[in-house]
């Protein structure tokens, strides 16, 4: 199977009112939920050949913590930054064969969206740091690989472990 893992950034600080939203890091609950959600993540077996994120500093910091869990390198897709499901398609379209899993880092309401296009009615809110876990078929080449095709696994979140 193909595994694509979808992941919202972390809780962003609000805190600086001067930083753009780009430039809004994470906060204490996210610096602390992020580097225990890549633990679960990696906990459920899951594998993955690539890291793509936004480049917005919450998303990135988000995947930096999943990136050293899983020992993986991370590339920026401005496309996910506040991204529609068509762009995390787009580069899930663009993946190399040899590629069996990946992660993308990205924001809402684009996630929600994107949970919604698999499986319709999972979910009304993405929480941040919310996993969204999905497989296609490894008979599909990553170019065929559409919603449609893919199929729910699982949603994780922070709260389910407090």
């Amino acid at each position: 199977m193909k595994t694509i893992v979808f992941v919202r950034h972390a809780k962003s600080s609000w805190d600086d009112f001067r930083l753009t939203d780009f430039e809004r890091p994470l906060d204490a609950r996210g610096t602390h939920d992020a580097p225990m959600m890549a633990k679960k993540l990696k906990k459920e077996g899951i594998h993955a050949d690539i890291i793509y994120s936004s480049p917005a500093i919450r998303a990135l910091t988000t995947a930096q913590y999943f990136a050293s869990e899983f020992g993986l390198k991370i590339r920026q897709e401005s496309n996910l930054y506040h991204g529609f499901p068509q762009h995390y398609l787009g580069v899930i379209q663009s993946l190399k064969e040899d590629v069996s899993g990946v992660m993308l880092f990205g924001h809402n309401p684009g996630l929600t969206h994107v949970a919604n296009e698999i499986e319709r009615g999972c979910t009304d809110n993405l929480p941040t740091c919310g996993i969204v876990i999905a497989q296609a078929s490894v008979s599909l080449d990553w170019q065929d690989v559409d919603y449609n095709k893919m199929k729910l696994m699982k949603i994780l979140y922070p709260k389910m472990f407090y």
